[in-house]
């Protein structure tokens, strides 16, 4: 019996580390390709970045901007970097395709914005605050695997605090994961403004015209609330994992799931729908690449100073919108004073009127956890200490842009975190105790 046991027992593990490796290799050689490249990290600091897929194998190729991984030798999978273009897993079936994208834009890495000249030190208590910072950045805390590499504070539009991890500071792109879902959010407000698509928009893709998914509108792709069958996990060949680092196409990937629930019955945190918005914006400038690929960079990025913002595409070229943007704390942090400020900028309306209202109005079988693309807080479930009102972007291993309307303060934090939610909402409650 025990050895039936085990030999079931090791079976699962074989097919189980069949389905994983090809993952964790593609994840690797997509991260390290990034951080050398666009990042400009050293390649020996990124096994904290990569856990628990840490024991890959990297091969990294100066010359030709390229990272293969493999799990000594098998399952192999290489990345590509293209200036203005970050990186791009390369797939076996096309191993040239993403070379053949053209490069329309370069985008400066350093912070040139005078955004950062206003600051106030004066009104707070700067020991305690120092003392905050110094809790946050406690590596390992609690016994809990936790790097901080980034904070910043922003109160009334100044700048109040901000610190980075030895090895990073202002200029340091950082990976933002799904915070890059915020982005999406801002560019599908642009396009609202510009009269190009409407909220209530349907028959969005022609592989939907036969079937219930013709009456999903744009609106229920931002909330999440579209229905459509979408496995959100990253322990094992998922949805998720198979659409970010299998598939050549990110949208066309999860354009073609089917429907589990009837559209706005049901909410589920799905990246897919994401990318299929990604994938709407793609469409609206198929015949001219040089628009597409500079939409984002001259519509938001350059307006708000956000120089060093890179968004990376999948290989079919198109924006991965759910999880690919690297940009520094700096630029993370002008991002959420945006739509603290009703999406006004330097006196220029770059969202509509009523847009930050809209994103920030929980969905409702989302039980008051989730906007538009933004995580809500009504119900203080994931944020108990955290205000009502709070609202955030959130991305993997604990990257989030805490924007709170009612202190007039975004708090930004960048690192690895594991225990993610409840960190955050301790360091942000510890913040607004300061008396400013």
């Amino acid at each position: 019996m025990l050895f039936w046991l085990s030999f079931i027992l090791l079976i699962a593990l074989i097919f189980y580390l069949y389905q994983i490796l090809p993952i964790a290799a593609a994840y690797n050689a997509k991260y390290y390709c990034s951080a050398v490249f666009v990042a400009g990290r050293d390649p020996q600091t990124l096994s904290d970045d990569v856990f628990p897929f840490h024991f890959i194998k990297n091969k990294i190729d100066e010359k030709n901007k390229t990272v293969t991984s493999s799990f000594y030798g098998f399952f192999q999978q290489t990345a590509i970097y293209r200036d203005g273009f970050g990186s791009t897993l390369i797939h076996q079936d096309e191993p040239d395709s993403i070379k053949k994208i053209p490069v329309n834009f370069l985008r400066a890495k350093n912070d040139t914005s005078k955004f950062f000249e206003k600051s106030n030190t004066n009104n707070f208590d700067s020991v305690e605050l120092e003392k905050i910072l110094d809790w946050e950045f406690q590596k390992n805390r609690d016994g809990w695997h936790k790097q901080t590499r980034a904070i910043i504070i922003l109160k009334n539009g100044q700048l109040v605090a901000e610190r980075y991890a030895n090895g990073f500071d202002k200029n340091t792109r950082l990976m933002g994961w799904s915070m890059t879902k915020s982005i999406t959010n801002a560019l599908f407000g642009i396009l609202i403004k510009q009269g190009k698509i409407n909220l209530n928009d349907k028959n969005l893709f022609a592989e939907w015209e036969k079937d219930d998914r013709r009456n999903i509108t744009i609106d229920q792709l931002l909330r999440m609330s579209t229905g459509l069958k979408f496995n959100e996990n990253y322990y094992y060949k998922s949805d998720a994992t198979k659409m970010l680092f299998l598939e050549k196409g990110a949208g066309d990937y999860a354009l073609n799931l089917p429907l589990k629930f009837q559209p706005e019955s049901h909410w589920d945190y799905a990246s897919g729908t994401s990318n299929i918005l990604s994938k709407i914006i793609r469409n609206l400038y198929k015949n001219n690449n040089k628009l597409y690929y500079n939409f984002a960079g001259e519509e938001l990025f350059d307006k708000l100073g956000m120089r060093s913002a890179l968004m990376e595409t999948d290989a079919t070229g198109t924006y991965v919108g759910s999880s690919f943007c690297w940009a520094t704390a700096r630029d993370w942090a002008k991002l959420g004073q945006l739509f603290l400020q009703d999406g006004v900028w330097e006196g220029e309306r770059i969202l509509p009127a009523g847009w930050v209202d809209y994103t920030r109005t929980p969905t409702p079988p989302s039980k008051g956890e989730y906007g538009a693309h933004f995580w809500t807080n009504t119900r203080q479930t994931r944020f108990p200490k955290m205000p009502k009102e709070a609202y955030l972007m959130s991305g993997f291993q604990g990257q989030s842009v805490t924007i709170l309307p009612e202190h007039d303060m975004v708090v930004v934090r960048l690192g690895v975190n594991i225990r993610e939610n409840k960190d955050l909402d301790e360091f942000v409650s510890k913040v607004l105790n300061l008396k400013f």
